[in-house]
């Protein structure tokens, strides 16, 4: 796995737990 394809795939991940985590944290 290339260097560019993880910082790829882990800015994906933040902004998927991000658009996940915002509703959760207001309604909390």
């Amino acid at each position: 796995m290339t260097m560019e394809l993880a910082v790829d795939i882990m800015r994906n991940l933040l902004q998927t737990g991000l658009i996940l985590a915002i509703p959760i944290l207001g309604t909390a």
